[in-house]
C-alpha cells in the first residue's frame, strides 16, 4: 500500500495522531486523506478497533490502537505533543467523520471531542448516515465475500471494462549528452523511468510481495478475509480501510478510481479480479513496481534505485530491495516529506521496519534463515533536494537548457517517410535521448561564452542607454555554437546562462517545455551577420565562375544611381595592393563592402540567398523582423531583392551560420545540423542518427578549397592575433554592424553587432573522413535591442576585438587534442575576367637583367608562391597623406634590399596587417 505520493491525496491503512510535522504523504493511486490534519504516518493494522489512547503531553508508553488512527506497524512513531511509545495497531483505517461516504477532508485527530454534543437535526442525520452505511456495507460485504461466483454472474462484473494492455503511468524522459552517460536534463511531471521485468532482481521483487502482500502469488488478485474484516469495521462504524492486495493496488491506479467509496471498492476488485485473469503475476507486479512511489520525489523500482543508492534497479541486491520494499507504506509522512522508513531519516525506526520483513522472506522461502542472519540495513545516500536524481524535471533552467528546447523541437516534427510523427508520445516520457553535445566542448563554450573569465571581452563590455529599459537588464551577451562538418552534429550550443529564460543562439519550437505549450516560435538568436555573411556571398560568386583572383573597384566610398546613401569600406579605407583595385580573395581578407556590394549586384541577391540556404542557413529575417524560410528547394526570387544581402545586413541566427560554416569546412558536402544522436525507449532503440552529407549543387570541392584559401588570409594577414596556437591553420571571418545606420563615423556611433566565424580543416587522407575537422560561430551584442552601441573598455566593439577573441580562446582549448591538418592548395577556378575592372597592365621590369630560376614577378602580379625581387629592405616609411596604410618594406627596390618607400600598399601576395576594425 502507498500512501506518500507528495501529489496525491493521502491515506494510509491505520493513521498515528500527532505526528511530527511535514509535507503530507499521499498516494498515487488515489485514496482518502489522513484523518488526523498532519503529515501523520501511516500504516499497517492487525485486528481490532479500540481508539487510541491520547498521550499527554512528555509521556511515554505503550498504547494499544485500533478503530481510530493507529501507527504503522510496530514503528516507533513520535505524537504531536513529542511524546514517544510504541503503538499495536489494529487493522482499521480513518473515520469519516460525516454523513458521506467520501472523505472530503482530513477528519479529526483521533481525540476526544470537545465541546457539547451535536444539535437534534445534526444528530439525526448522523444517526441515519450510520444507518446507510451500515445497509451498503453490508451488501458490500456479501457481494466481496461472496467472491468470484457472485460477482461474476452480475452485470456490475460484466461492466467493469478491462484495459487493452496494462497501462504505465507518466514518466520521465532523460537527455544525455554524447558519451550516453552523462544525464543532461531531465523532462516530466513524474520522477519515473519504466523497466522491464528482466532488469528487476528477483531479490526485490521477492522483498516487496513479503512485505506488501504474501498471498500474491497464490491469491485472485483480492483478499476476501481482508475486503470481510474492512467491510464490517466500516458497517459497524469503525475506521474506513482500503485491504488492497498488489493487484488491487495496481488495478486503483488503472482505472484512476479516487476515494475510499464502497462502489469504487466494488470495482477495485472486480477489475483486480480481471487483471489477475488476463495477466500472468510477473507482469502485474513488473507494472506495480514501475508504479508505485517510494518517497524522493520517485516513482518506481528504477527512479527508487537511483534515490536511494544511485544505481540502476538491476544492480540492487536483497538488503536494498527489502530497504526500498519498507518505503512503500509510508514513503512520505516524515519529516520534511521523508520516509520515516528512510535509513537517513529515522534509523532506528528503518531498521526495525527492515528486520520485520526478514521473517516474511523465510516463510515464504525467499531467503533461508542464515542468510537473513546475514543481511543488514544498506546505507543510503542522503538526500539533497538539489541533486537531480530527486527531481523529476530538471536542466531547463542551465545553459542547457537550451539544448533541451533544440532536442523537443527536432523530435516533436521529425516524422517517418509517410509523414507520421516518429515521435508523438513524447509529452508522456519514458524515453532516453543520446544528444550530439560533446561534454567537453560544451563546459569550454560556456566557460568562455558566458564572460566568467577576467580576461573575457564581455567582462568590460557595456551596451548603450535604451530608452526605458535599465542599464542593469540591457547586458551584453554571447553565443557561441559549434557544428561538426561532414556530419551536421551540434557540438555545443550556448545560448545563455538559463534555458527558461533566453536563447540567443537560435530559435525553436517546444511545445512541452514552453511555458505555453504551443508550437510557437522562441528564442532570440537572429542577428545582423554583417561581413561574416561574405562567406556565402563569396561562394556564390565561385559557383557563378566567378575566380577569387578577379580584380575589383574597391574606393574608399562608393554611390548607386538610384539608390538611397553610399556604400563605403571599414573606416572609410579603399586601397589594396594596386591602388583602388583588388582581387577578390583581397577584398575577402581586408572585409571590403564596396567589391562584394558589386559582386552581389552581378550576380543577383537570390544567387547569394540560394547559396546561404545549401549551405545550411535555413532562415533570414528583414530589418522589420519579417521572416524568410529558405528551405524550398529551387530558385529562390529575390524575397530580398536588395544587394545588401551580399554585406550581412539581414538576420540570421548563430546556429544557421554554424551549420553553413561547417558546410565551408567539409569542402561543400551540406549536412543537416541536428541534436539528436539516438533515441531509446526502455533497451529498444527506436532512432539513430544517419547522416549523408550531399555536395552543394554547382560548388566543387576545388571552389571551397579556394574559399578557404582567401578565409586563411583574414587571419594570418588581417588579423594574426587571432590565429590558433600551435601554428594549427584556420579559415575564418569577422563581422560588425554599426549601431546607428548611415553613420559616417562608426568611432564615434559605435557598433551593435559583431561575429566570428570560422573552421579547421578535417583529415583529408581519410576516407570515409575520421576526423571532420570543426565550425565555430560566435556572436555578441546586447540582450536588448540590436542597434545600440557596444563598447569594449573604452572602444567601439568589433568582430576581432569581441567574439573574435571569444572564438579563438575557445577553439584553442578544445581543438588541443585534434589532429593539426592542413587545407588543400588552392586551385584559383574561375574567370579572372569576372571581375568589375580590368587586370592592370604590368609595367616593364625595371632591371631588364633581373631574373632568377623560376622567373621574378612584379607586383601587383605575383602569384602566390612566386619570388618577389630584393631581400628584406628597411622598413618603409608611414605615408604622407592619410588614408594610405604604409608597407611592409619588402620590396619594391632595385632588388639589393634598399627598397624602403613601400608605403603605398603590400604585395598581393603578403596582404597589410590592417587594425583590428574590419566590419
Amino acid at each position: 500500500m502507498n500512501d506518500g505520493d507528495p501529489n496525491a491525496p493521502r491515506r494510509g491503512r491505520a493513521q498515528v495522531p500527532g505526528s511530527p510535522g511535514g509535507p503530507a504523504g499521499g498516494n498515487p493511486f488515489g485514496g482518502m486523506p489522513m484523518a488526523d490534519g498532519s503529515g501523520a504516518s501511516s500504516g499497517r493494522a492487525r485486528v481490532g478497533r479500540a481508539s487510541v489512547g491520547g498521550a499527554g503531553g512528555g509521556a511515554a508508553g505503550r498504547a494499544p490502537v485500533g478503530g481510530a488512527a493507529g501507527s504503522a506497524g510496530r514503528a516507533r512513531v513520535p505524537v504531536q505533543s513529542g511524546a514517544a511509545g510504541r503503538a499495536t495497531v489494529g487493522r482499521a483505517s480513518v473515520s469519516a467523520g460525516a454523513a458521506d461516504d467520501v472523505i472530503e477532508n482530513r477528519g479529526s485527530s483521533g481525540r476526544p471531542a470537545k465541546g457539547s454534543p451535536p444539535s437534534g437535526a445534526a444528530a439525526a442525520r448522523a444517526k441515519r448516515a450510520r444507518r446507510r452505511n451500515m445497509i451498503l456495507g453490508a451488501f458490500a460485504l456479501f457481494i466481496m465475500i461472496a467472491g468470484g461466483t457472485v460477482v461474476g454472474g452480475t452485470f456490475f462484473y460484466d461492466d467493469v471494462a478491462l484495459p487493452k494492455d496494462l497501462p504505465q503511468r507518466e514518466q520521465s524522459t532523460t537527455i544525455y549528452y554524447s558519451d550516453n552517460k552523462t544525464e543532461m536534463g531531465k523532462i516530466g511531471n513524474q520522477n519515473r523511468t519504466i523497466i522491464p521485468s528482466d532488469q528487476i532482481p528477483k531479490d526485490v521483487k521477492n522483498a516487496v510481495v513479503a512485505t506488501e502482500n504474501k498471498t500474491f502469488y497464490t491469491d485472485r488478485g483480492i483478499s476476501y478475509t481482508g475486503i470481510a474484516r474492512a467491510a464490517w469495521n466500516n458497517m459497524t462504524g469503525g475506521e474506513r480501510q482500503g485491504a488492497s492486495t498488489i493487484t488491487q493496488q495496481y488495478a486503483r491506479e488503472v482505472a484512476e478510481l479516487k476515494g475510499i467509496t464502497y462502489s469504487r471498492k466494488l470495482r477495485e476488485a472486480v477489475l483486480a479480479m480481471k487483471l489477475n485473469d488476463t495477466y500472468d503475476k510477473d507482469k502485474i507486479l513488473t507494472a506495480y513496481l514501475n508504479t508505485v512511489y517510494f518517497g524522493r520525489n520517485s516513482y518506481g523500482i528504477e527512479a527508487a534505485a537511483q534515490a536511494y543508492f544511485g544505481k540502476s534497479a538491476k544492480q540492487l541486491d536483497a538488503a536494498e530491495g527489502m530497504a526500498l520494499a519498507a518505503m512503500i507504506k509510508n514513503p512520505a509522512g516524515g519529516p520534511n516529506g521523508l520516509s520515516y522508513y528512510d535509513g537517513t531519516v529515522q534509523p532506528e525506526q528503518a531498521v526495525a521496519r527492515f528486520e520485520s520483513i526478514k521473517p516474511n522472506m523465510v516463510e515464504m522461502k525467499f531467503i533461508t534463515p542464515e542468510q537473513a542472519a546475514t543481511l543488514k540495513y544498506p546505507p543510503m545516500k542522503r538526500y539533497d533536494p538539489s541533486d537531480p536524481a530527486f527531481a523529476p524535471q530538471w536542466g531547463l533552467d542551465r545553459p542547457t537548457g537550451n539544448v533541451l528546447h533544440n532536442v523537443i523541437d527536432e523530435l516533436t516534427h521529425m516524422t517517418d517517410a509517410k509523414g507520421n510523427p516518429m515521435f508523438p508520445d513524447l509529452e508522456a516520457g519514458g524515453y532516453r535521448i543520446v544528444t550530439t553535445i560533446d561534454k567537453n566542448m560544451q563546459d569550454q563554450a560556456e566557460k568562455y561564452a558566458s564572460g566568467k573569465l577576467k580576461d573575457s571581452p564581455l567582462a568590460s563590455a557595456k551596451a548603450g542607454a535604451i530608452q526605458g529599459v535599465p542599464p542593469e537588464q540591457n547586458k551584453v551577451v554571447a553565443a557561441l555554437v559549434s557544428v561538426e562538418p561532414y556530419s551536421g552534429r551540434v557540438k555545443a550550443y550556448y545560448g545563455g546562462p538559463n534555458g527558461a529564460e533566453q536563447d540567443v543562439a537560435g530559435v525553436w519550437r517546444d511545445k512541452i517545455l514552453s511555458p505555453d505549450k504551443k508550437d510557437d516560435w522562441a528564442g532570440f538568436g537572429r542577428h545582423a551577420p554583417a561581413s561574416s555573411f561574405k562567406v556565402y556571398t563569396l561562394g556564390a560568386a565561385l559557383r557563378e565562375g566567378i575566380s577569387v583572383n578577379s580584380y575589383w573597384d574597391a574606393p574608399a566610398t562608393k554611390k548607386y544611381d538610384g539608390e538611397p546613401g553610399e556604400i563605403r569600406n571599414a573606416e572609410g579605407n579603399g586601397k589594396c595592393a594596386a591602388g583602388q583595385t583588388c582581387r577578390l580573395w583581397e577584398a575577402t581578407a581586408q572585409s571590403l563592402n564596396v567589391p562584394f556590394y558589386d559582386l552581389t549586384k552581378q550576380i543577383g541577391p537570390s544567387k547569394v540567398l540560394e547559396f546561404a540556404r545549401d549551405a545550411g542557413v535555413r532562415y533570414i529575417w528583414d530589418d522589420n523582423g519579417k521572416k524568410y524560410d529558405l528551405n524550398p528547394t529551387g530558385p529562390i526570387k529575390d524575397p530580398l531583392n536588395d544587394a545588401h544581402v551580399g554585406i550581412g545586413q539581414f538576420r540570421v541566427t548563430v546556429l544557421d551560420h554554424a551549420n553553413g560554416v561547417a558546410t565551408l569546412a567539409a569542402r561543400g558536402a551540406r549536412a543537416q545540423a541536428h541534436f539528436v544522436s539516438q533515441v531509446y525507449k526502455g533497451s529498444a532503440l527506436l532512432y539513430k542518427e544517419a547522416f549523408k552529407p550531399a555536395q552543394i549543387r554547382g560548388f566543387t570541392q576545388q571552389m571551397a578549397d579556394d574559399e578557404a584559401y582567401a578565409l586563411q588570409k583574414v587571419l594570418s594577414s588581417t588579423n594574426p592575433g587571432l590565429q590558433l596556437a600551435n601554428q594549427r591553420v584556420a579559415a575564418a571571418k569577422t563581422g560588425t554592424w554599426q549601431a546607428t545606420e548611415g553613420a559616417s563615423d562608426t568611432k564615434n556611433n559605435g557598433n551593435s553587432n559583431a561575429w566570428m566565424v570560422g573552421y579547421i580543416a578535417p583529415d583529408l587522407t581519410k576516407k570515409p573522413q575520421q576526423f571532420y575537422g570543426l565550425a565555430t560561430a560566435v556572436w555578441m551584442g546586447a540582450l536588448k535591442g540590436d542597434s545600440v552601441p557596444i563598447t569594449i573598455g573604452r572602444s567601439p566593439m568589433f568582430g576581432s576585438s569581441g567574439p573574435g577573441k571569444i572564438w579563438k580562446g575557445y577553439m584553442d582549448v578544445v581543438t588541443t587534442s585534434m589532429p593539426k591538418t592542413k587545407f588543400a592548395e588552392p586551385k584559383f577556378v574561375g574567370d579572372d575576367s569576372r571581375g568589375n575592372v580590368a587586370a592592370p597592365v604590368a609595367p616593364p621590369p625595371a632591371d631588364p637583367n633581373a631574373g632568377q630560376p623560376g622567373g621574378i614577378c612584379i607586383p601587383p602580379f605575383c602569384q602566390p608562391g612566386q619570388q618577389q625581387p630584393g631581400g628584406p629592405g628597411q622598413p618603409g616609411q608611414p605615408p604622407a597623406q592619410p588614408g594610405v596604410v604604409p608597407g611592409n618594406g619588402n620590396g619594391n627596390g632595385n632588388g639589393h634590399g634598399n627598397g624602403g618607400q613601400g608605403g603605398g600598399g603590400p604585395a598581393p601576395g603578403t596582404p597589410a596587417v590592417f587594425p583590428f576594425r574590419r566590419n
